[in-house]
């Protein structure tokens, strides 16, 4: 069982393209290589797809990725040394902080083998009355239970915000990660579990949204016993990436 660290920030207005690219091909591969405690990644784009009943929800950035590691720890010191080396994209928007941040794992369950690797995923903020321990019991006991009965559902993980953070400022005290076969049929799950399920607290201190994969799980195995026509892929498409990021 895994931790997971999360990232949410969002691209220029009509560069989400090169901000995907230059994430998966670039930034996803330096951070691989450099961290020794990262296992995998991957990365999502929100949908339109409703999980929130049409509520607000703070967390409106369009872009995701998913980092499980062993230790956030080694996570960061790791980054320590790629330093002024990691390119950074001139198509992300920095006009606010990136959101998310590490989280230790709490429980995991996994119905198939692959767990799930390209499937969709919905991410569940636990924030201020969701964020407490009895909440949190009720929440495994309960909403996590019932949702991972369902057929739809194919993995779901639970983490508590880590002690060790890169990023300062609030952060959700958890976040729940579900992998589906389909955003759509996993909405109307959501519904029934949501109305069967209701929380002993604020409603609305949940936050659910839905993401599709925007490209594949890369694991650090995968990456560095590589065949050379993945490398020679790897190498054109960073080629690329990195060619039309300097061309401005």
């Amino acid at each position: 069982m895994y931790n997971q660290y999360l990232i949410l920030a969002d691209a220029k207005p009509g560069r989400e393209k090169e901000h995907d690219d230059w994430y998966f091909w670039v930034h996803v591969r330096d951070v691989m290589a450099a961290r020794p405690a990262a296992v995998a990644a991957q990365c999502f784009r929100r949908t339109t797809v409703d999980f929130n009943e049409g509520r607000p929800t703070p967390y409106q950035q369009n872009f995701l990725s998913l980092y499980e590691n062993t230790d956030p720890v080694q996570m960061t010191g790791s980054m320590d040394n790629l330093g002024a080396e990691m390119m950074m994209s001139s198509a992300t928007d920095t006009t606010a902080p990136p959101g998310g941040g590490y989280y230790d794992a709490v429980i995991e369950r996994v119905k198939t083998p692959d767990r799930g690797i390209t499937a969709a995923v919905v991410v569940e903020w636990l924030d201020a009355t969701a964020a407490t321990p009895a909440a949190l019991e009720w929440y495994i006991e309960t909403r996590f239970s019932a949702l991972m009965k369902q057929p739809e559902l194919l993995a779901g993980w639970l983490g508590e915000a880590s002690a060790h953070q890169i990023y300062g400022g609030p952060r959700p005290g958890y976040v729940a990660v579900y992998r589906v076969d389909s955003l759509q049929h996993a909405a109307a799950v959501w519904q029934t579990v949501r109305t069967a399920t209701a929380p002993p607290w604020d409603a609305g201190d949940i936050s659910t949204v839905g993401f599709s994969p925007a490209s594949d799980r890369l694991t650090r195995v995968m990456m560095l016993a590589a065949d050379e026509t993945a490398l020679a892929t790897a190498r054109q498409m960073r080629a690329a990436v990195v060619e039309r990021e300097l061309a401005g």
